[in-house]
């Protein structure tokens, strides 16, 4: 029997799904557990009355996966993988590409974090670009593969999933998901959201200490609707001039339109024009610096910037600025602990928000806990 089990040759696809199921149920289930010596390939085929050869093939992919390592050495023989892509593996999933249309500054500074995290945590965090509902994106069928093939401990998305809501990238594999930004209720996956308010709020306590009480305000499509009703409030509340032909939307498709409203907001009469600009996306703070700079208006002499920020920040503008953001390496850590406490007791993690801090609180963070 042993002689035959050696001596037949062909493939056969069926056995081999059943044995590539069985290794990863015994793998997931916690059956097999990190490090223990699996069965031999010989007591694998005995058992599905399959050849050498075929149980060899099959393991052959859950070991370039990550499940199973062989050694070679003084143990001879092939192991459950240390760490398995089912618990240390996760995917990062970004709607737009890098440098391609809807790419920005938040979408990068979570790409460059979540590298950073990979060495701090002894985890995989894997990106996937261009999910944006086409299924014939490389990106999406191989997460889709993934899926099916239990390669990942949980999933990322990096913004809204409404583009990719009712597709397998959401629906399938029962693995943990998180959304940065709004939760989707209709499928159970929670969501880590930037505080808007609290950005408002901490950039108008700055104005107000640099006496600035004439402010515009510089944002992106989108952000119109809760956001402006907030500043309303704050701005009525603080009793700060509030002028809506000061408050600006630009694209970040032309974000070089900023530059242009900035001009001609200080082409006004210097006493009934803007002393301060918060700028709502870091995506716009560079051309908003240039229409200053093209201006000749000093800065901060006769006007003050606040811009949001994604930290850590990898470059500096030409002007003088006031970042006011949020902490993405604290945000990314968040999704990561949303993602464990799913995969460890099955539970939903309720609505989670991240507070703005300054550029003065991040350095205190960072320094703090050393990330």
């Amino acid at each position: 029997m042993d002689m035959d089990l050696h001596k037949k040759r062909g493939r056969n696809p069926v056995e081999q799904d059943k044995i590539s199921a069985y290794v990863r149920k015994k793998i997931i289930s916690g059956k097999w557990t990190a490090g223990q010596k699996i069965p031999t390939r010989l007591e694998l085929g005995r058992k599905f009355g399959v050849t050498v050869v075929t149980v060899q093939r099959t393991l052959a992919p859950l070991v370039s996966d990550g499940f199973l390592r062989v050694d070679m050495n003084k143990e001879r023989g092939t192991y459950v993988n240390e760490t398995p892509p089912h618990l240390f593996n996760y995917a990062h999933v970004f709607a737009s590409v890098p440098s391609g249309n809807g790419w920005n500054m938040f979408f990068a500074t979570q790409l460059n974090v979540s590298k950073n995290l990979q060495k701090e945590l002894g985890i995989k965090i894997m990106p996937y670009f261009g999910l944006d509902g086409y299924p014939s994106r490389p990106d999406y069928i191989r997460l889709v593969n993934d899926i099916r093939k239990e390669r990942l401990a949980g999933i990322i998305f990096a913004t809204s999933i409404h583009m990719i809501e009712n597709t397998p990238a959401v629906l399938e594999g029962g693995i943990p998901r998180v959304i940065i930004g709004s939760g989707n209720k209709k499928n159970g996956i929670p969501g880590i959201t930037p505080t808007g308010h609290a950005f408002i709020e901490k950039s108008l306590d700055y104005l107000e200490s640099r006496n600035c009480r004439r402010i515009a305000f510089i944002l992106v499509p989108g952000l119109q609707g809760d956001f402006t009703d907030r500043l309303k409030i704050s701005f009525a509340r603080r009793k700060l001039v509030f002028v809506p032909q000061w408050h600006q939307v630009c694209n970040l498709e032309y974000a070089e339109a900023a530059a242009n409203v900035v001009r001609l907001l200080m082409s006004l009469p210097k006493d009934g024009r803007p002393n301060a600009i918060l700028v709502g996306d870091d995506n716009l703070i560079e051309p908003v610096c240039e229409g200053l700079k093209l201006a000749g208006v000093k800065v901060p002499g006769e006007v003050e910037i606040v811009s949001h920020c994604n930290f850590p920040r990898t470059s500096m503008p030409s002007l003088p600025v006031k970042f006011i953001g949020y902490d993405i390496h604290g945000l990314m850590l968040g999704c990561i602990e949303i993602l464990k406490l799913q995969k460890s007791s099955g539970k939903i993690a309720q609505a989670n928000f991240i507070d703005a801090c300054t550029d003065e609180e991040y350095a205190l963070l960072r320094s703090s806990k050393k990330i």
